[in-house]
């Protein structure tokens, strides 16, 4: 720590823990890359299982009999309830991890990749600056006053580059940890606070099913009154 940052690349040790980071971040952003796949899988199925259910409902509600009746009107509110808080969630994770995971993993990795090149490019040329700029002897002045500008102008720009470098590792493992607490923390979050909705969705739902249950059952099976002279007195089921 007591060493100057604009020589931190002469320190083998600190090239080796930067280099040793660079691969850590790379092996974690194949890791992070298999879990959106899934997640994407995941989010996909769910959504495809909203459609159906949104195509069912739709139909359903181009019939007559259940449009027009207020026991099935209840009913299919029911239907629509379920299907909101299943899409709610799975939008919920859509943005809330499985985007956001996707564009690490598709932009900083390459960035610092590109970061990475351009400093390992630039200090090859430094070290190259360094060796003539030693080489040249003090008795020619002039060529160790334009060997000490070369020189000090590829160690301003090779030092510019290792600290840009090492912030972009710095905040992408930060982004990282970032990315999978917050997914850890969502998924279940969102998970839980569907199931209660659906928890409440069925409480309402006993009242509505016994109601819809009872008028339904009247309606089908209430006497016809042009058979209200039949011998039994009994409904048509």
């Amino acid at each position: 720590q007591s060493v100057p940052f604009i020589f931190l690349h002469e320190n083998p040790l600190y090239v080796m823990e930067q280099s040793q980071r660079y691969s850590h971040l790379s092996e974690l952003s194949g890791q992070l890359q298999k879990v959106t796949k899934t997640l994407g899988h995941y989010t996909n199925l769910g959504n495809q299982l909203c459609d159906a259910l949104q195509e069912i409902i739709t139909s359903l509600n181009e019939i007559e009999f259940v449009c027009t009746n207020s026991s099935f009107e209840k009913l299919m509110g029911s239907m629509r309830d379920i299907q909101n808080s299943l899409r709610n969630h799975f939008q919920k994770i859509t943005n809330s991890s499985e985007k956001p995971m996707k564009q690490f993993v598709k932009t900083e990795i390459p960035n610092l990749t590109e970061l990475k090149k351009n400093h390992e490019k630039l200090l090859e040329k430094y070290f190259s600056a360094q060796e003539k700029y030693l080489s040249v002897s003090n008795k020619n002045q002039k060529l160790s006053s334009e060997k000490q500008i070369e020189y000090d102008e590829v160690l301003r720009e090779s030092t510019l580059t290792l600290y840009d470098y090492v912030s972009l590792i710095e905040l992408d493992e930060t982004k990282t940890e970032h990315l999978i607490s917050q997914f850890l923390l969502n998924f279940p979050k969102s998970f839980i606070e569907s199931i209660k909705n659906l928890k409440q969705l069925d409480e309402d739902y006993s009242e509505i099913y016994n109601k819809s249950n009872n008028s339904i059952k009247y309606y089908y099976n209430k006497p016809d009154e042009s058979e209200s002279g039949n011998k039994n007195g009994k409904p048509p089921v």
